[in-house]
């Protein structure tokens, strides 16, 4: 990933900065993060104190908690190693994404045959559950089981 400041060198650091609530990533090389750092008069360092924390993170420290996937790995291989990657990796992959194909949220068509699982309906699944009890003659369980299907079944006021 090339510098954002320069667009000349590759990325080593990367800053990620949370401004109520709004997440901002920057991705520099080691000379512009020195000039920027550089650059700090007494006014950015009082502003400073005063601004949200932010965290800035050599590439190389950056990779997978579960499965240990970096950055590095990742271009050479093309290739993730979990879904968790998706998460911990994501500063690297979604200006990717984004760059590749446009955006970096999935839409689109849903592939042939796939069906979505419909939500169960919890008051059937109860009723189910009652007929095992009472089956098995546990006539406590079947009586809470009932309990909790009028729960479930009362009138919203």
């Amino acid at each position: 990933m090339l510098c954002e400041h320069c667009n000349i060198n590759e990325a080593n650091f990367h800053r990620v900065q949370v401004t109520n609530g709004v997440r901002s990533e920057t991705h520099l090389c080691a000379q512009c993060l020195a000039s920027q750092q550089g650059a700090a008069n007494i006014g950015n360092m009082i502003a400073a104190l005063f601004s949200p924390v932010e965290y800035v993170a050599p590439a190389s420290q950056l990779a997978c908690k579960r499965c240990g996937t970096t950055p590095a790995r990742f271009q050479q291989t093309g290739r993730l190693g979990c879904e968790q990657c998706y998460t911990d990796l994501n500063g690297m992959i979604e200006p990717l994404l984004k760059r590749v194909q446009g955006r970096s949220r999935h839409i689109g068509r849903v592939p042939e045959g796939f069906k979505q699982p419909e939500p169960a309906d919890p008051v059937q699944e109860l009723r189910n559950q009652i007929a095992d009890a009472i089956a098995k003659e546990d006539y406590e369980t079947a009586a809470q089981l009932r309990d909790e299907i009028k729960k479930h079944e009362k009138p919203m006021v």
